[in-house]
């Protein structure tokens, strides 16, 4: 989840939505904005302004960006405000093992793309495609405890 407050104090929210088992593989990007209603305290608005109601998995916020199978994943990194508008800086990749000889446990295609709303709807364009990403061989704990792994991960991006 990453938010931003705007100047008139509302707060812009993207979340990701894990997948079936709290995976990232099928992963769904979402966005809502909270305000503050002085008559009633906080409510959630959708992009659109229209309410969003109870925010449940059955009528979740706006779907910014949505993985179409299993194997596809995404992640939500951050979000600004240009020209009074949310926009959205994320991840989406592929994570089949297209390297397995060479690479094995790396996700290839890791693609950063930036969703901006247009008023009525969330387009989406890819920025840059980075492939599989930084291989992390081994890492240590802050306790001193090496593990020894062999994934690939994104660096992430920003808004400056």
């Amino acid at each position: 989840m990453c938010a931003k407050q705007d100047n008139s104090h509302n707060i812009h929210i993207a979340i990701t939505q894990l997948g079936t088992g709290l995976k990232y593989n099928n992963s769904t990007i979402h966005y809502l904005k909270a305000v503050n209603d002085n008559n009633s305290g906080l409510k959630f608005q959708k992009a659109s302004g229209a309410d969003a109601g109870a925010i449940t998995y059955a009528t979740p916020p706006d779907v910014v960006y949505a993985t179409s199978s299993e194997s596809e994943k995404a992640i939500a990194y951050d979000i600004a405000i240009v020209d009074g508008k949310p926009a959205i800086l994320y991840d989406a990749f592929n994570g089949v093992n297209v390297n397995a000889t060479t690479n094995p446990g790396s996700s290839s295609n890791h693609t950063y793309k930036i969703a901006l709303w247009n008023g009525t709807q969330w387009v989406s364009n890819a920025i840059a495609n980075i492939g599989d990403g930084l291989k992390i061989a081994q890492y240590t704990t802050v306790g001193g405890k090496i593990f020894n792994t062999n994934s690939y991960q994104a660096g992430g991006i920003c808004f400056d």
